[in-house]
């Protein structure tokens, strides 16, 4: 047996967090991760499908002729186990909304080669997340937007959920928490034997190992959840949220498997917009639009960085904060195209462009790209005026404050920024001369007369050139599966 151990999911809706659920399980180490789609509707299953292209993902949707939302999560709990006899040594069952958390370990190989062959579960505790404040929903990932958790006094955390053997699970299932064993002892994350109080509880022991459950999440992922369920097992009021709503406790996640989890995130979402352009190819192909022309190559446009006038590099203040003056590595890039007197503010992820919102003071939007109309004013400096207020772009002194502003309406050295091309540098070959915005139309045309480079950046890009509506149309011609840009 070669294989280490499986995890398995029974999901549905959960677009919004889907790439960061699977990017935690593969870099804790696991081998195989079995996805059951429910049906869902929103994406979900069209991003799983996606990431089964790149990584070790088996997905398949559960059957609606078992019409019982709880037994379709048994069946497949089941049925993952029975397929995982003689190729894992051992499973995991988990939620979309909990994280397997190994402390100062991160490798879920070293953690279950420590317990003995006597061994045939491992019952670990959930330790439950509040909102951390946050009301509306966001782009940054579940680990990293919610730092506070709930301490032992919410009994809650007492509930389990288990890792084990698959050849020593009985016929008997009872709970997606704990299962009956054939053979052998179900113990802690400690290597103790449980001593099990009512149900699939036991004493709360959050060492070595646990279970993350973000049941809250933001306000507004709690209201999609009571749509969802609503009827089936939560009702129309606030007591469920108020219960698990608890921010007790700050912990962060290391900085070096955020980084890792970001890494299979971005493959992630290169896939999704690989298999998307495929599918547009493959359409408009096979009805021989007059626009497919092959690859056009277009103009090459250079990444910078933008230093005020005040010297300063412009940065965030924190993962979705405000522009600032300041040098602490949450920089914001530029790209620039004097044709067509067009520039597009961004931060980035690594290779690709953030789709976290970020603010500008002033401007009425939240946006993670800004397009500016620019002037430029000698070689390295140029002015930026917004496209939706016609103001420009001001670098206050940071003697009053260090805030970046879009309120002027003249030009003088407060608005005059300096770009630097950037070491890290991302490459364009864009066609920035057309009327803005895009509709769907044109940019699918725009998208299908690139094809072949698939350049995700150039992607992103594009589609935040489109007005609202258009964008609409184009995540639902992905069956959802592009929402993320949103």
């Amino acid at each position: 047996m070669t294989n280490h151990a499986a995890v398995v999911l029974f999901v549905k809706n959960e677009q919004h967090d889907i790439m960061g659920w699977i990017s935690w399980y593969i870099s804790l180490g696991f081998d195989l991760i079995y996805i059951y789609d429910d049906h869902s509707t929103d994406g979900t299953y069209e991003i799983c499908k996606a990431a089964s292209n790149i990584f070790n993902i088996e997905l398949q949707k559960t059957s609606l002729e078992q019409e019982n939302f709880y037994f379709r999560q048994r069946d497949s709990y089941i049925d993952a186990c029975k397929k995982s006899i003689g190729l894992f040594n051992w499973i995991a069952f988990v939620d979309a909304d909990e994280y397997l958390y190994l402390d100062n370990c991160h490798n879920i190989c070293d953690y279950l080669n420590s317990f003995d062959s006597n061994v045939s579960g491992i019952a670990l505790n959930w330790k439950i997340y509040g909102s951390s404040g946050k009301v509306i929903k966001n782009n940054i990932p579940i680990f990293e937007n919610f730092i506070y958790h709930s301490n032992e006094s919410l009994h809650d955390n007492s509930l389990v959920k288990s890792i084990i053997r698959p050849e020593k699970m009985s016929d008997f299932y009872e709970n997606p928490h704990k299962f009956n064993l054939i053979s052998g002892d179900y113990v802690d994350s400690i290597g103790n034997k449980v001593d099990w109080e009512p149900g699939a509880t036991k004493k709360i022991l959050w060492e070595r190992a646990w279970v993350n459950h973000y049941i809250c999440r933001s306000m507004e992922h709690y209201v999609d959840r009571i749509k969802r369920r609503i009827g089936v097992d939560l009702s129309n009021t606030t007591v469920y949220w108020d219960h698990f709503n608890k921010n007790d406790l700050c912990a962060y996640v290391e900085n070096s498997f955020i980084e890792k989890n970001s890494e299979i995130i971005n493959k992630i979402k290169k896939e999704v917009v690989k298999c998307f352009i495929n599918k547009l190819y493959g359409e408009y192909k096979s009805l021989s639009y007059p626009f497919l022309e092959g690859n056009k190559k277009t103009k090459n446009l250079k990444i910078f960085q933008i230093k005020s006038f005040h010297g300063l590099l412009l940065s965030t203040n924190n993962i979705d904060g405000h522009v600032i003056q300041s040098d602490n590595k949450n920089y914001i890039y530029i790209i620039v195209d004097e044709n067509s007197n067009s520039s597009f503010i961004f931060r980035k992820n690594n290779d690709i462009i953030s789709n976290i919102k970020f603010h500008i003071f002033s401007e009425n939007r939240k946006e993670y790209i800004y397009r500016y109309k620019f002037e430029k004013i000698n070689t390295n400096i140029i002015s930026l005026q917004s496209c939706e207020s016609d103001r420009y772009l001001t670098a206050i002194n940071p003697e009053i404050n260090n805030i970046v502003e879009c309120t002027r309406s003249i030009v003088s050295h407060w608005e005059q920024f300096e770009i630097i091309k950037c070491s890290d540098d991302l490459d364009f070959d864009l066609d920035l001369n057309f009327d803005f915005p895009l509709n769907s139309k044109d940019f699918e045309e725009k998208i299908i007369n690139n094809f072949g480079r698939k350049n995700i950046n150039e992607f992103i890009i594009m589609f935040n050139m489109m007005d609202d509506h258009s964008k609409k149309e184009i995540v639902l011609r992905s069956n959802g599966a592009l929402s993320w840009l949103l």
